[in-house]
């Protein structure tokens, strides 16, 4: 084969593979693949949440608690510059405290009950527990 059907045969490969990937993306429940994403950004947040309360204080951290991550932009700025991006809108619920905050995640799609997806995640120093609203 010379070098001209070499690179046919390599762009309708990867044409074929894109096309593919298409038609399974397009199969994917928007309302599933928004509950996934909001999971992961909420895991992303609690990794943040996780790493002010082990930071001592004068590297901006909580030194052993949650207390600065207060219910408003300023306590969310703590743990990122953005509170929403393509897959939702992200809060903390409850504020800080000793012992765990508690994130929110609001998204882009109606849940099972037909308002937008809600997912809450509470955050502990060394774990953290998930809940799907709807």
């Amino acid at each position: 084969m010379s070098r001209v059907q070499w690179l046919v045969l390599i762009a309708i490969g990867a044409i074929l593979i894109t096309l593919c990937c298409v038609e399974v993306m397009r199969g994917e429940d928007p309302r599933s693949a928004n509950k996934e994403a909001l999971a992961r950004d909420l895991s992303n947040l609690a990794l943040r949440a996780q790493d002010y309360y082990h930071r001592p204080i004068s590297k901006g951290g909580g030194q052993g608690t949650f207390t600065g991550l207060t219910c408003d932009a300023a306590g969310l700025a703590k743990l990122t510059s953005k509170g929403m991006n393509v897959d939702g809108t992200f809060s903390i619920l409850t504020a800080g405290c000793g012992t765990s905050v508690e994130l929110q995640a609001v998204g882009t799609q109606l849940g099972t009950d037909g308002s937008l997806i809600f997912i809450r995640i509470d955050v502990f120093a060394d774990s953290t527990y998930i809940t799907f609203c709807n």
